[in-house]
């Protein structure tokens, strides 16, 4: 993976410490046989990309990392929105997730920060049309759940109506790292809203003469 940007120590010494720009590791992240372990994490260093204090450039080299420290950080949901005319809810996390780990179960759509007994309340059904990647993930609410969403009076029918809430077991990251749930006591704002503006459409009817 080649590295696009980042800043680094700014001193005239042996060792350099190099920090990685915030979409090289999102996007390292999502390679699960590339920087996971010291035997798949090595360094090519073109030719002419650095010098000592003389100007005499370093050859080019590859090198196996030294001292290997594995990723321990749980993601964070840090927003989410909400289409009701298509029927998709997305997920902005802080770092790159494993999509395939996605339990929607796992969620609650809430009408009231905080919630309360009188707090009206949504879990939602299992899904398996999950459109995204990365750090966003973008998926398909059930036919089910979108209907009673559309049904209950003063819940998620605007931005003050729409909070979500999250268990640690709703995602992982791309090493299994748990999210850092959404506790009920203070239920993620939402981001986005689409309100519905669908008509509806007759899909059967029945007849009887008797």
């Amino acid at each position: 993976y080649p590295l696009s940007y980042g800043n680094w120590s700014n001193f005239d010494t042996r060792s350099i410490i190099i920090f990685l720009s915030k979409s090289d590791s999102d996007n390292i992240r999502l390679y699960t046989d590339l920087a996971t372990s010291q035997n798949n994490t090595y360094l090519y260093l073109l030719e002419m990309g650095i010098s000592d204090m003389n100007q005499n450039y370093l050859k080019s080299i590859v090198q196996n990392v030294n001292i290997f420290t594995s990723d321990r950080s749980r993601p964070t949901l840090l927003r989410f929105s909400l289409d009701l005319n298509s029927a998709l809810l997305t997920l902005t996390f802080s770092e790159t997730v494993l999509s395939s780990s996605l339990n929607s179960t796992q969620l609650t759509l809430h009408s009231d920060n905080p919630v309360t007994y009188t707090t009206l309340n949504l879990t939602l059904s299992n899904t398996y049309s999950i459109l995204g990647s990365n750090t966003t993930i973008t998926f398909k609410i059930t036919i089910n759940d979108l209907n009673e969403l559309k049904r209950i009076s003063n819940f998620a029918d605007g931005q003050n109506s729409t909070y979500l809430s999250a268990t640690m077991y709703a995602i992982s990251d791309m090493n299994f790292n748990l999210l850092i749930p959404v506790l009920l006591s203070e239920p993620l704002p939402i981001f986005e809203y689409t309100a519905d503006s669908t008509g509806p459409t007759l899909t059967s009817f029945d007849f009887d003469l008797n």
